[in-house]
Parts: structure tokens; C-alpha cells; sequence
């Protein structure tokens, strides 16, 4: 191939980066984009048509299955194609060296600080490789397959050999691998998720010792031989790792993570991504009949938070002791309604919060992304079932991310970027990683919410022009970019919640200077109508955001949910729209209310019989996600208090 010729009139093409026995990879420049990419080649110019047929089979494999996987670890596909005998491959490029050069930097062998932390990021996505349906076997691990960045994580980059693992077959169509860390079964055999536990245990053993197993196949000599400073318990894990029969090793590559990381401590951490911690299960307490349903400020989960609603009347803080009866009032569905005049309490009666351990990682239901402590700041994140967790952006220093919410197809988020001054909406596509800021025009733009058909975003903007606290709600053509004004009032309108018929839209505005809900016609655009009434006591001070915020609609449309405050933390808040009846939930703390803790922005299974939701503070470094069964009124917290905040939740 010749250097700088434009591919398919998009492609220009640049330097070789490396080749083998699978193609070559070039340096390229995505001249539409104006982007670098890593485009790989394979040829089938000269080769008999029985043998150029099954060098494109293989190819063709390496892309789709590829396409298909979306894990930090792997790099991205963005294109494929061929052009006659040439096949192309476009991918992320990944700068960096390879291992094997790095290994050749440091004399063969690297510090165990270092190997521990390699070994965790690599446990990590072969996990998620081997728990795909069907799993998918990566068959050639090596040094020289895994790419170290100029961040210090890793990339697997040649997919050539991988496969899909098929349980009923008894051999592998073809034989490939590279001698000393490919497994016997290899040869002749079916390879299954324990050939690479395998590879990855031949991997970390050269990685210690510096021992290069290439033309010495299973011939794996016991670490303490070659370096007598390896601890015993060390050395039995990578025999076992690599031990010649399949029913010998670890049964999965989770396992042998698990007794590397052990026998490694106290020497360096796994490397492994934020993992929650062990969920606790506890009974939401009573709420005594005097209380109110409340929450934390709204705009307050990150370091800096963003942005307070307009300062209102100067009340001072003043103790609040009436009771909150909420009256919501409108019409809803064409049928005219009032609610009844009381909260009916989820409970009987009230006992202490009782709590055990559960499952390291609560399985489920869906897909789930939310913000969390990242690189430099808040990041977004993403979690899939029981699937280990992984971020998505990498915010710069002095940001945060925030709001995040899940296109109905799981294929793009729309987040928050809270700047300092002035927060940003960005859209980010979770299969590339490719990100592009929404609404630039307007001075604010954050709390996104996707139409049922993922065709269009509601969104809270603060045009140019507007006065401090006007912030309205349009809706937005993610594609075009064109926009529709919804609600524009001189008043602070935000946290635009769609109705899963596409009809509604719920939010939260300013009334008699407290937060209340409203609901508006998306298709006809009627007023507003306003669904709760404020507090009798005036909402108090600029900071503290008392009323009704973030509202959620449960998946068949019967229900609503939000966080209410006056005062004290804030409660959820469960509206059935049929009978107007609200239910208030208080997730922590005594009889008293002694101990409790606000919980905010809640949102709803994808079945709709449980809310995740914020519970705790970041100031008091109890933030965390928390899940709350409508069922049986159980609590489950998601993770510790490492910040997670924010969540959105798809089926």
C-alpha cells in the first residue's frame, strides 16, 4: 500500500504501525472528521480462492464482532469495507507502545506495583469478553496484542482470532494462537473462556519475572525458580492459571482476578474499575403521622454544584413545624380531579433500620448510567445488569458531569456539563465514545429528558439576554439541532420529566418562592398546570430549594414521582395520578428523624416496581445510589459513598 493515498475518498493514509499474520495497521487521518484513526488492511492479492475466501471470513469476523463490543479496554470500530482484494478496518487510534516493547524498555520484567495494576485492567476486560451472550474467547493474548497508553491503561488491539464460544462444539473450525500463551486445548481442541484465563496467566507470569514462554509451549516454569522474591501463594495462583488441563484452572477469568489480587496485597491496588461495595438491605422506616415528605438541595451533588435557583424573599431559617398537607390539583388524562388532602404513610410502624450484607454488585434489571467520581472530576458512567461498570467521559479539571439520560435505544446519553459559570449539554455516543456539545447558543442548557421515541430532548436552557434565574424549556432535535420553545416564562422552569405517552411533560417551576410540579401539553401546548400547592411557611433562603423537584413518570404512565422538601432533608414523593393519593417515603433515620438523610431525583425501574434514587450528601460524604422496592418497601444500597449520583434507567 502507498503512503498518503486517500482511501475511499476519506482515508488519507499514513505511517505503518505494526503488522502480522492478520494484516497490516496503518496511521490514518479521517479527512471528513479531521481525526486520527488506526486503519488495518488485510489483502487477499495473490492467494487461491479457496484461501483469499477465508481471510475475508476472518476479517469480516474481527469487525463484527468488534462492532458489537463497547468496553474502555477495547478499541472502537468506527468504519469497515473493502475496496476489490483490500479489506479495511477503521478503528480508534490508540497511541502508546505495545507491552511487549515496554517489557523490552524495562529489562523483561516490570514492578509488581505495575504488574498488579496491568493484571486488574486486563482481568477487566476479559471479564466483560467472557461475559457477552455467547462469550467471546480472545485466543491470542500476548504482549505484543495489548496496547499501554501514555495514561498507563490498556487496550487489547487485535481482535484477528477471536471467536465466539459455542458450548456444543468439540473443536475450533481452525487452529491459530502463538506458542508459549496459547493453551493446549488450543491446538486441536475447543477454546473456551479458560484459554484465556490461560494467556492472561502466562501474561502476568513474564510481566514479574521476565520470563519470554515464545517456542517453550506449556512449559511454564514456576516463578520462584526464576525470581526466589515471589510470594508462594503468588506462585500457586499463575500454576494454577496456567495449569495444562482445562478442568485444573481457575473456572473463570473473575476467579483467578480475584486470588491474584489476594495473593498480590498488600503490594498495589487491582487497578480494576470502582466496584460498588457490599449492597445493604434495610426497611424504610415509618414516617410519623406529623411529618413531610422531603430532600437535599437540588443543585448541590457536585463539588461545586450547579446552579441555584433566584435568591427569593430574605425569610430566615426559621424552625418549621406545620404540617405539609399537599394538594395537587388540574386535569390529567381529559378527566377533571382533586387529591385528597393527606400523605398516606408507607408503614404502619416504626423500628430501627435493619441492614445485612447482600451481593458484592446488586443485579440489575436494565441498563443503568449515572455520575460518579471520575479521573479529574464527576464523570458519567455506565452499567449493564451485573456487568462491572465503566466511565464514559473524562471531564477536564474544574468540571463536572451531571444529569445524565439514557436514549431509549441505549445508544447515546445526553449530559450535563457544569462548566463553573454556565453548565453545557453534550450528547456522547456510548459505541464510539465520539461526543459533540448540543445548544452551544445558549449561556445554560443541562437536565435532558428523551421522547418516548428517542427523536427529540426536552431540555432546561438560559438563552442570551435572559435575567439570572429565567431559565425556560424547549425541546430539541438532537440531529438537526432545531428547537421548539415549550415553556418561556420570566420564571425559573427546569427538571422536564416526558410522559411515556409523549403527550405530557412534567417539570418543576418557582411558585410563591417554593419549587412546585407542573404538567403541559407537549402536542397542543396549553398553560401549565400547576400539580402541587406550595407549603403554607414560606420556602426559606436562596440555597435551600424547598418545594417539589425532579419529577419521574413510572413506565405505564399511572405514577409520579419527585423529591419534596420543607426544611429538613428531603422525602420521595410517589403521586397516583388515578386516585390522587401520594404516598411519602423517609429511607433513613429514627422514629424521630433523628439520622436521616435526604434522597432526591428519583427514577424508575424499567418495570416500574422499584426508584433508584440519590440518598446522602456529597458535603457530608455519604452520597450514594439506593434502590427502593415498591413492593416490599425494602431499601438496597447501589455502592458506598463514593459519590454516585444522578442515575437514569433503561430497560
Amino acid at each position: 500500500m502507498a503512503l498518503d493515498q486517500l482511501i475511499t475518498g476519506r482515508y488519507q493514509q499514513g505511517r505503518l504501525l505494526g503488522s502480522g499474520g492478520m494484516g497490516a495497521v496503518y496511521l490514518a487521518e479521517d479527512v471528513r472528521l479531521r481525526r486520527e484513526v488506526a486503519i488495518k488492511i488485510c489483502s487477499t492479492r495473490g492467494l487461491p480462492p479457496n484461501e483469499a475466501q477465508a481471510a475475508a471470513d476472518l476479517f469480516q469476523s474481527e469487525a463484527l464482532t468488534l462492532a458489537r463490543l463497547r468496553h474502555p479496554g477495547l478499541t472502537a470500530v468506527w468504519d469497515y469495507f473493502n475496496e476489490g482484494e483490500d479489506w479495511y478496518l477503521v478503528m480508534e487510534y490508540v497511541p502508546g507502545i505495545t507491552l511487549r516493547d515496554l517489557l523490552v524498555q524495562q529489562g523483561g520484567r516490570l514492578a509488581q506495583q505495575k504488574v498488579s495494576s496491568y493484571a486488574g485492567q486486563l482481568c477487566d476486560v476479559l471479564n466483560y469478553l467472557h461475559t457477552r451472550t455467547p462469550p467471546v474467547v480472545f485466543r491470542d493474548l500476548k504482549p505484543s496484542n495489548i496496547m499501554v497508553m501514555p495514561d498507563d491503561t490498556l487496550k487489547l488491539i487485535d481482535f484477528g482470532i477471536a471467536r465466539l464460544f459455542s458450548p456444543g462444539k468439540h473443536a475450533d473450525t481452525a487452529q491459530f494462537g502463538t506458542p508459549g500463551y496459547a493453551p493446549p486445548e488450543q491446538y486441536g481442541g475447543q477454546t473456551e473462556p479458560r484459554s484465556d484465563v490461560y494467556s492472561l496467566g502466562v501474561v502476568v507470569h513474564q510481566m514479574l519475572t521476565g520470563y519470554a514462554p515464545a517456542g517453550s509451549a506449556f512449559l511454564v516454569p514456576a516463578a520462584s525458580a526464576i525470581d526466589a522474591t515471589i510470594a508462594p501463594a503468588v506462585e500457586d495462583v499463575l500454576g494454577k492459571a496456567t495449569a495444562p488441563e482445562l478442568a485444573d484452572r481457575f473456572p473463570s477469568v473473575a476467579d483467578f482476578c480475584v486470588a491474584l489480587r489476594l495473593a498480590l496485597q498488600p503490594a498495589a491496588s487491582t487497578g480494576i474499575a470502582p466496584q460498588p461495595q457490599p449492597a445493604i438491605a434495610r426497611t424504610v422506616p415509618v414516617i410519623p403521622p406529623a411529618g413531610d415528605t422531603a430532600s437535599r438541595p437540588l443543585w448541590t451533588p457536585t463539588p461545586r454544584g450547579l446552579p441555584t435557583r433566584p435568591e427569593q424573599s430574605s425569610w430566615g431559617r426559621s424552625l418549621l413545624i406545620m404540617v405539609l398537607l399537599v394538594l395537587l390539583f388540574g386535569s390529567v388524562g381529559g378527566g377533571a380531579w382533586l387529591l385528597r388532602g393527606h400523605i398516606a404513610d408507607v408503614l404502619a410502624s416504626a423500628r430501627p433500620v435493619a441492614s445485612h450484607p447482600v451481593q458484592p454488585s446488586v443485579a440489575l434489571d436494565g441498563t443503568l448510567v449515572y455520575v460518579a467520581p471520575g479521573k479529574h472530576g464527576d464523570d458519567v458512567w455506565l452499567r449493564q445488569g451485573s456487568d462491572k461498570p465503566r466511565v464514559l467521559t473524562e471531564v477536564k479539571p474544574g468540571t463536572q458531569a451531571a444529569l445524565p439520560a439514557l436514549s431509549p435505544d441505549k445508544n447515546r446519553i445526553a449530559y450535563t456539563l457544569d462548566t463553573g459559570p454556565h453548565t453545557q449539554l453534550w450528547l456522547i455516543d456510548i459505541n464510539t465514545y465520539q461526543q459533540r456539545q448540543l445548544l452551544a447558543d445558549k449561556v445554560d442548557a443541562r437536565a435532558a429528558s428523551w421522547s418516548p421515541d428517542g427523536r427529540r430532548l426536552a431540555v432546561e436552557v438560559a438563552s442570551v439576554g435572559n435575567r439570572d434565574g429565567d431559565h425556560d424549556i424547549v425541546l430539541l432535535d438532537p440531529d438537526s439541532g432545531q428547537t421548539t420553545d415549550l415553556v418561556t416564562t420570566p420564571n425559573w422552569e427546569g427538571g422536564p420529566a416526558w410522559s411515556p405517552d409523549s403527550k405530557q411533560i412534567a417539570y418543576n417551576a418557582i411558585y410563591r418562592t417554593c419549587l412546585a410540579i407542573f404538567l403541559v401539553d407537549v402536542q397542543h401546548q396549553t398553560p401549565a398546570r400547576r400539580l402541587t400547592e406550595p407549603p403554607a411557611t414560606p420556602c426559606v433562603g436562596p440555597t435551600v430549594n424547598d418545594g417539589d423537584s425532579w419529577p419521574s413518570w413510572s413506565p405505564d404512565g399511572t405514577q409520579l414521582a419527585w423529591g419534596h422538601k420543607q426544611g429538613g432533608p428531603t422525602r420521595l414523593a410517589i403521586l397516583n395520578v388515578a386516585d390522587g393519593l401520594i404516598k411519602s417515603f423517609r429511607t433513613s433515620g429514627d422514629a424521630n428523624g433523628i439520622g436521616e438523610k435526604s434522597t432526591s431525583h428519583p427514577r424508575w425501574s424499567p418495570k416500574g416496581t422499584a426508584l433508584i434514587f440519590d440518598e446522602g450528601s456529597k458535603e457530608n460524604g455519604d452520597l450514594v445510589l439506593s434502590q427502593l422496592d415498591l413492593q416490599t418497601n425494602e431499601i438496597t444500597t447501589l455502592s458506598d459513598s463514593k459519590g454516585a449520583h444522578f442515575a437514569d434507567w433503561r430497560p
